[in-house]
């Protein structure tokens, strides 16, 4: 019996801790900029490689502090287009109403990307406008490999 119950202990050590080193990890690699990549079989096409790099809330300076603290909680990275040059994907426009000062950022977790949209009325709340799967965002270029920068 006491072998049982040292098993069922280092049993739940050992899932605690591996629950906190990804718990740890995830936080961890929201802020460094990471690349996603596989292989995906597009119609009329052979299979092709696809490459997606993603940049930390922090390659965006220019975001409020409500926005970037509300993208953070979310664990967000920001995708980048194949052709990308500098930081993109996070824009600031007048969405709400004429005059407002609101943004909308692509925001990418766990090989889906959410298009959020942050009004200036409550900017620590954005609204979900879309979301699919990163490899469906894909395809408007084919070059032998294909994604972003």
């Amino acid at each position: 019996m006491l072998f049982r119950v040292t098993v069922s202990v280092v049993l739940v050590i050992s899932a605690v801790v591996a629950k906190a080193q990804t718990a740890f990890a995830s936080q961890a690699d929201a802020t460094a900029e990471q690349i996603e990549t596989g292989r995906i079989h597009l119609p009329g096409h052979n299979d092709v490689i696809y490459r997606i790099r993603l940049l930390p809330i922090p390659a965006f300076p220019a975001l409020p502090q409500p926005i970037a603290t509300a993208l953070n909680d979310h664990h967000c990275l920001i995708p980048q287009t194949y052709e990308a040059r500098r930081p993109e994907n996070v824009i600031r426009g007048s969405f709400e109403k004429q005059g407002s000062d609101d943004w909308a950022a692509l925001c990418s977790v766990n090989g889906s990307t959410t298009l959020y949209v942050f009004f200036q009325s409550q900017p620590g709340i954005p609204i979900a406008l879309r979301q699919q799967r990163n490899i469906d965002w894909l395809g408007a270029e084919i070059v032998g490999a294909y994604g972003s920068a």
